[in-house]
């Protein structure tokens, strides 16, 4: 098993287009992934803020 874990303040996933972008609104940080080549099988959300 290989999940995306989501935490911390401000995190946030969104699909624009094809592509998946997974944010973290403490640093700033930003991945994307394509959408027939994602690594995950699963998403967990760990916290009590973030956007899905």
């Amino acid at each position: 098993m290989h999940p995306l874990l989501l935490h911390g303040f401000g995190t946030s996933v969104r699909v624009s287009g094809h592509v998946l972008e997974v944010s973290n609104g403490t640093d700033g940080g930003r991945e994307t992934f394509a959408a027939h080549q994602l690594p995950f099988d699963s998403v967990v959300v760990e916290g009590n803020s973030g956007t899905i």
